[in-house]
């Protein structure tokens, strides 16, 4: 199914590149980092292209929540304790400016993208010392919060963390306004990057004095090396109608636990986190449409969607030059599912640095920084996961009989030499070599989205091959009998 934003908006479809071009700046993604860092840079007089291997907005863009807060889980307890007052300080700073700026530019620019004030809730159901926690961090970074057992939710809570006047929208509808006055280039995949050209799956040349990577994982490895510090985990949503409003924005401090919000007359419900590439066989959509029969007896799935986001070592983003050696390269990603203001602080970040101008959030957001003890625990998780997947599921494959595979079912085996996953529909079978083109770690299959993901890095594949997810940039080779 499309998400709940697919099926309410549409963006004008922009053509595809077909010459070679030069520019003040390149924006490689027309995500929301994407689109609004061009907004604002093009609003400075700067001549803007965004280039997009898909269509504006279908990335990770048109799978988000869309939740505009300051709450950003249980993070701020955590944070102080780990990087210290004053960069948790900066931190819902930048935050809070986000938010403010959202409501500034949608009220100025008359923009009509169903945004509105929302309360925001943590909850637990059964650690009340986690939120009493957080929320003597997030008023001691000068925050405004507060405690509460009451929520409009269709579950029994211990205690509650709420955010008055936070903000909802529809992230789709905001980018078609936005980017209606935008150079944009649809369906023209961008493969290397080097000197400030920018070259194309097709041949053509970008030529550009910056250079902004905004496409959720970074795909140039070299320099960077963000492959080594940071993952990506995949979480699933469905929309209810015939539910019982929420009337807020809800979050579980358990990462297994449920978030909520509403959308114009229909529920936003959703969990079942877990790593990419690390999907555990059963069926999270079912899960969540089993659930949701509990806590919405006469509800109906409208939508199903599933989202996917970048975590850093040191739960910060990475905002600003993309290596030492990479002045007028730049990079915007690692928003641990925070999107929506982690995407404005970027583009007011990026703007700035490419203008010159001192922006006091540089040093915090810096992919060159180096918190080593916040970082270490992180590190040895990436790390570890990368190697299950690079070493130990090569050794699992073996030969296997494709004759047993059943309908809408697949399966993985070393096939003709070779490690090869198998889906069969309607008959067919469609092989994938299922080494991942980006660093050969071996893809596992994911039921849910009927895609071939990688645990290592998070790239994704659908069952034909095509690539869906970055920081992979070609297609895995495939073959159909």
């Amino acid at each position: 199914m499309k998400s709940i934003w697919n099926l309410t908006s549409s963006i004008k479809q922009r053509e595809k590149l077909n010459k070679d071009l030069s520019c003040d700046i390149l924006i490689v993604g027309a995500g929301l980092t994407g689109i609004l860092t061009a907004y604002y840079l093009q609003k400075e007089g700067k001549n803007v292209v965004v280039v997009d291997r898909s269509r504006i907005g279908q990335g990770v863009t048109k799978n988000t929540t869309a939740k505009i807060s300051v709450q950003h889980g249980y993070l701020y307890h955590n944070l102080i304790k780990k990087l210290g007052y004053d960069k948790s300080y900066l931190y819902a700073k930048a935050n809070q400016e986000a938010l403010n700026e959202y409501n500034r530019l949608v009220g100025d620019e008359k923009i009509d993208c169903d945004f509105e004030k929302s309360d925001s809730y943590l909850y637990t159901r059964n650690k009340p010392g986690k939120i009493e926690k957080e929320y003597k961090a997030i008023t001691s970074l000068g925050l405004q919060a507060s405690l509460t057992n009451k929520c409009n939710l269709p579950i029994d809570i211990e205690l509650a963390l709420k955010m008055d006047n936070q903000a909802q929208f529809n992230p789709l509808k905001f980018i078609s306004a936005i980017s209606d006055k935008l150079t944009i280039y649809e369906q023209t995949k961008i493969i290397s990057v080097e000197q400030g050209v920018a070259l194309t799956s097709n041949n053509f040349k970008i030529n550009a004095k910056h250079i902004i990577i905004a496409t959720h994982y970074p795909f140039i490895n070299f320099p960077g090396l963000y492959f080594l510090k940071m993952w990506q985990e995949r979480s699933y949503l469905i929309t209810l109608k015939n539910a019982t409003p929420v009337k807020g924005m809800y979050l579980d401090e358990n990462k297994q636990g449920h978030t909520f919000r509403d959308y114009q007359d229909k529920v936003i419900f959703g969990g079942k986190s877990h790593k990419s590439g690390e999907h555990k066989g059963n069926s999270n959509y079912q899960e969540l449409i089993n659930e949701s029969k509990k806590l919405f007896p006469n509800s109906e799935v409208v939508s199903t969607f599933s989202a996917q986001d970048c975590f850093t070592l040191d739960s910060l983003p990475y905002i600003g030059r993309y290596s030492k050696r990479s002045d007028n390269l730049y990079v915007a990603t690692g928003y641990k599912k925070w999107g929506m203001t982690s995407s404005m602080v970027a583009a007011l970040l990026l703007k700035d640095l490419i203008l010159g101008k001192k922006n006091e959030y540089e040093s915090l957001f810096s992919p060159q920084r180096s918190n080593i003890l916040a970082s270490l625990p992180s590190f040895i998780y990436n790390a570890g996961s990368a190697f299950k997947g690079l070493i130990i599921k090569r050794l699992m494959l073996r030969r296997k009989d494709i004759r047993t595979l059943e309908e809408g079912q697949a399966l993985t085996l070393r096939y003709r030499g070779k490690n090869m996953g198998v889906y069969k529909k309607k008959g067919h079978l469609y092989f994938v070599n299922i080494t991942c083109p980006h660093l050969k770690c071996i893809l596992k299959w994911n039921k849910d989205e009927l895609s071939w993901d990688c645990p290592c890095h998070g790239s994704r594949f659908d069952y034909t091959g095509k690539q869906i997810n970055t920081p992979a940039v070609s297609d895995a080779t495939t073959n159909s009998f």
